[in-house]
């Protein structure tokens, strides 16, 4: 599977893990090409899971590369894609790279100096920005970009560059990343910031560059957004119960959310009086904030600012009951 053996004057070895992204292919190749960090110092490694689609077509078609490679990912989830890389990569740094991102012209070079420069740092990753493709993504990405939408996550709202407990993707060394174990093969979620906690257990520091800028493309209809906040919401408490130092108060607020509507209907049909007051309040609460938060959004876009009012609700409920689930998994 792993191949390609003339490949040994490589320093980092960029690992992308896929499974039909032909729309994403070219978009991504092009922010590769265009970046600083000098070809000949890199391969480009994809572990494709099976893509049914024209992925692996868009990939040959790219000659301006003489060092890609495409290997096969049985599994087909990205943490086995991420273990069958290191195991083929032949640099001394690895860089993950995710299909649906692109990235900034100088990504490459800032991330294999800064592990040159600071031996301390086990993974250094920027910042994501989201994006979408229509006005639902739009909307979306705003959600997913404020305080009230995903809390203190640093990798999303930071202008500080700082150590923190994880980062998005990210670039590590080989040795120390096999030292510490790989990615943990039974999350098929939460396996980036499983693997930052335990550099974190093992001495090193994780850095977050904000200068560093990934732009993700989030999702764009209510279903799919729907869909994946589940999925994540289940994942989370799934990570919890096989590695319980990944748990994170801030992480399970959803959870308590849902539970609390849950509560306030019960409150309803039981007439309990001071639930309902409690619950009402907030509830109400809750609402403010959402109004807020939106009336924000839409001093830039006012179709975006007025979806914003429907997506933080969704997005919250949607990523506790995918919780509360993942308790009973």
């Amino acid at each position: 599977m792993c191949e390609n053996s003339h490949l040994d004057s490589i320093e980092t070895s960029i690992i992308i893990p896929v499974l039909n992204e032909e729309k994403n292919i070219d978009r991504l190749l092009e922010t590769i090409h265009h970046q600083t960090y000098t070809q000949d110092n890199y391969e480009i490694i994809f572990v494709d899971g099976g893509s049914k689609d024209k992925t692996i077509e868009c990939i040959q078609k790219h000659n301006e590369f003489s060092n890609i490679r495409v290997v096969d990912n049985p599994k087909k989830t990205a943490q086995h894609a991420m273990n069958i890389g290191i195991d083929c990569a032949k640099g001394k740094y690895i860089i993950r790279l995710d299909a649906h991102s692109f990235y900034c012209e100088n990504y490459f070079e800032e991330l294999v100096n800064t592990l040159k420069n600071n031996s301390e740092v086990g993974n250094v990753g920027g910042v994501w920005l989201v994006e979408g493709d229509n006005v639902v993504g739009e909307a979306y990405a705003r959600v997913l970009s404020t305080f009230f939408g995903v809390g203190s996550s640093d990798f999303r709202i930071s202008n500080e560059e700082k150590y923190v407990n994880t980062v998005p993707f990210g670039a590590f060394r080989k040795d120390e990343i096999v030292k510490i174990g790989k990615f943990d093969s039974r999350l098929e979620r939460n396996e980036d910031f499983e693997l930052n906690l335990r550099y974190i257990q093992n001495g090193y520091k994780v850095l977050l560059k904000p200068n560093l800028v990934i732009r993700y493309k989030c999702r764009n209809t209510i279903p799919n957004i729907i869909k994946h906040e589940i999925s994540d919401g289940v994942w989370n408490s799934i990570s919890l119960k096989l590695c319980p130092y990944t748990f994170s108060l801030s992480h399970f607020i959803p959870m308590f959310f849902v539970i609390g509507l849950i509560g306030v209907v019960l409150s309803f049909i039981l007439n309990i009086n001071l639930f309902k007051i409690i619950g009402l309040g907030a509830v109400l609460l809750y609402l403010l904030l959402d109004v807020v938060f939106s009336i924000i959004n839409m001093k830039s876009n006012l179709k975006e600012g007025l979806l914003t009012l429907l997506l933080y609700p969704l997005h919250h409920i949607s990523y506790g009951l995918g919780e509360v689930l993942g308790l009973f998994k």
